[in-house]
């Protein structure tokens, strides 16, 4: 059954983070779309963008280690991989690029 709007979005996202971080290295966790505009209604997904070393350019692989987290947490949660070297020269018109301008960083490692 899909789940209806989440009511504590950031306890979802840090679990959801903390999930991942027990098989990946997670750099940076960005949320965009929806809830990152704070327009969300029943059913919106939770667009996530996970930033990490680990992944390698959005094969399979990186998106089963991403849907096996989000399966643990909540099933609305639709997390796309992506390395560090993919935010370097970045384009605004790109997807990435378009995350980074209008989505709400929730997780960086640096800070």
């Amino acid at each position: 059954m899909l789940e209806k709007r989440v009511k504590n979005l950031e306890a979802v996202l840090q679990a959801f983070i903390k999930e991942l971080q027990k098989t990946i290295r997670v750099e940076k966790v960005y949320v965009y779309g929806s809830y990152a505009q704070q327009k969300e209604h029943d059913y919106s997904d939770i667009d996530v963008a996970v930033i990490s070393p680990d992944f390698e350019g959005g094969t399979e692989r990186d998106y089963l280690i991403l849907g096996h987290a989000a399966i643990k947490v909540c099933s609305l949660i639709e997390a796309k991989p992506y390395r560090p070297q993919d935010l370097m020269n970045l384009s605004p018109t790109e997807f990435l690029g378009m995350i980074v301008k209008t989505g709400k960083v929730i997780f960086d490692k640096a800070a």
